[in-house]
């Protein structure tokens, strides 16, 4: 009788106590950043231009919701929204830019301004904070972009037609902005919930009956 009141006890216990199995929550209040490294193929410092940042998407009650009432995260759909979003414009210092004080969420990156000598960097999205496999959170990411001269290009446009049909918009040496298709990224993080809870309470059931198949063994060899 004792054993089987101390089985219940273990199990009410470890299904009921936020234990994370793994990973950890994600936590919504917690500031992010993000910063934009822009360098040339020659290894220089951008010195000019101004990047905008829309925010697209943020966490409500721990599920992501368009802002602006967009029923879709796309490049054209923000574009055509831009002006209903919040948003803020920084300039570029000595080959990077810094967003700081940031809301989890979706957010659109756009060149306003560049130097003449280069292409404006294409526009991407990035979802902060990023999140690996084992949901460890990263809210201070770092970007780099591919920054092109124009005068590359002009010499070399075979392989800039190639590029471009192969889809390729960005180069990036961060995981959270890998190039990748928009909508498909969205979908990724649409349904993405900022607690693991249902994740560890599934584990926590497997536990539960571990320990208890293991109790009953233990006690029918004492018998």
């Amino acid at each position: 009788m004792i054993a089987k009141v101390l089985i219940m006890i273990m199990s009410l216990v470890i299904l009921f106590s936020p234990i994370s199995v793994y990973g950890q929550e994600m936590n919504v209040d917690r500031p992010c950043s993000l910063s934009l490294s822009l360098i040339d193929d020659h290894h220089r410092n951008i010195q000019k231009g101004t990047f905008t940042l829309y925010q697209a998407a943020q966490y409500k009650e721990g599920t992501l919701v368009n802002n602006a009432h967009l029923k879709t995260l796309t490049k054209t759909s923000v574009r055509k929204a831009a002006r209903s979003l919040p948003k803020m414009t920084k300039s570029v210092n000595d080959g990077k830019v810094v967003f700081r004080n940031l809301k989890s969420g979706i957010y659109y990156v756009s060149q306003s301004s560049h130097d003449q000598k280069y292409y404006p960097v294409k526009s991407f999205f990035v979802t902060m904070p990023e999140s690996d496999e084992d949901h460890h959170y990263n809210y201070d990411i770092l970007a780099s972009p591919k920054v092109e001269e124009t005068y590359q290009q002009e010499n070399q446009p075979s392989k800039v037609k190639n590029e471009t049909s192969k889809g390729k918009e960005t180069t990036y040496k961060s995981k959270p902005t890998e190039t990748k298709d928009v909508d498909q990224a969205v979908h990724e993080d649409a349904d993405h919930k900022v607690k693991t809870q249902d994740t560890t309470r599934i584990l926590s059931y497997v536990i539960m009956l571990g320990i208890a198949l293991a109790t009953m063994l233990i006690l029918k060899r004492m018998k």
